[in-house]
């Protein structure tokens, strides 16, 4: 179970200030979240209670304790409470990672996009659950791939942002393989 993390309004407005910053290109892209239950009971909590529509990617029927710790895709909403619940509290406490998208995307192909990499095989062949949508194992995958597995990988995503190791430290990942770490500091 997580440490519940104190709220930080100030970064949490900072952090959605980046999240949402023009890609530079004059298109804006739709921003989703994709949160990890089983790293606490508040994330579950923020996800079923505060997100208007929220989507886990296992299918089927689940147990509650399945729920409470399964991935969930959120469509997200700048000025959102439920933005702002998850960067005040979820930010630096690994709740997930942050996805980019067109604005055509449709949701439930994204959704079934990200469903494709929820198991991998080992060398011996063994069915493996993979938890990319951990910040702290993101990071690490992501800059292992090839340009071709990059683009499988990514799909219809053009750009993932995450948390660093220290938290003041924003990370963002294109669909070409770039990476860019932003610092940012907040006063107060």
């Amino acid at each position: 179970m997580t440490a519940l993390v104190e709220r930080n309004p100030k970064r949490a407005e900072r952090l959605r200030d980046l999240l949402w910053e023009d890609t530079g290109a004059g298109t804006k892209l739709k921003v989703y979240a994709l949160l990890d239950a089983a790293r606490g009971r508040e994330v579950y909590e923020v996800v079923r209670y505060f997100s208007a529509e929220h989507h886990c990617l296992f299918r089927g029927e689940l147990t509650p304790s399945m729920q409470r710790a399964a991935p969930y895709l959120i469509d997200l909403n700048r000025d959102s409470e439920f933005t702002r619940d998850v960067l005040e509290m979820g930010w630096g406490d690994s709740w997930g990672v942050f996805l980019y998208a067109p604005p055509t995307t449709v949701f439930d192909a994204l959704r079934k996009h990200l469903r494709r990499f929820l198991q991998v095989r080992d060398e011996a062949g063994r069915k493996l659950f993979f938890r990319y949508y951990d910040p702290r194992i993101l990071r690490v995958y992501l800059p292992t791939c090839t340009p071709e597995e990059l683009q499988t990988f990514s799909g219809p995503v053009t750009r993932y942002v995450m948390e660093s190791a220290e938290p003041q430290t924003l990370i963002r990942f294109d669909r070409a393989g770039r990476v860019l770490e932003r610092s940012f500091h907040v006063v107060g």
